[in-house]
């Protein structure tokens, strides 16, 4: 988000602390909010992980 920021915004950000704590928050969250996505997606293929082997053996016992 502070790459697409031209940088004259980054300067004015600069000159107002209180908005630049804002702005530092924000990414902060968002940034927790991937980190969060990306562990509840580690989880729910490891939990799937056993299931999908198990469905992979009786298909090849099918076939």
């Amino acid at each position: 988000m502070l790459k697409q920021l031209p940088i004259a915004a980054l300067r004015q950000l600069a000159m107002q602390p209180k908005q630049l704590v804002l702005l530092l928050q924000l990414l902060v969250q968002r940034q927790r909010q991937k980190v969060i996505i990306r562990l509840l997606w580690v989880m729910i293929v490891r939990q799937l992980e056993p299931v999908l082997l198990l469905q992979g053996m009786a298909l090849r016992l099918v076939l």
